[in-house]
């Protein structure tokens, strides 16, 4: 295997580790989201991919020419405020659909 294919090799179990992690993460979050219901009944329990939002405000601060090192400082909170923004809106459909 000559250095081209093993680099090629290497990203690619690289990319099959992530995204085997990523699916645990899923896995024990949705595991920890039926437990809270069945804890919980009377409360509503939503679940909610924060990886979209997270991607939605990098790219935004990135169109906004926003320097890397002050997007790491901000992309948290930012991507706090959207999943908020998105769970209002969600709640506004359901009160007036």
């Amino acid at each position: 295997m000559d250095a081209v294919d093993r680099e090629a090799h290497e990203m690619f179990m690289k990319d099959a580790v992530d995204s085997l992690q990523e699916a645990l993460h899923i896995d024990r979050a949705e595991k920890v989201i039926e437990k809270l219901k069945e804890k919980l009944p009377d409360i509503e329990i939503t679940g909610w991919d924060e990886r979209l939002s997270t991607a939605a405000v990098e790219r935004a601060l990135i169109e906004g020419d926003v320097r890397r090192d002050k997007r790491k400082g901000v992309i948290d909170k930012l991507a706090a405020s959207y999943i908020l923004q998105g769970w209002l809106e969600r709640q506004g459909q359901a009160l007036h659909p």
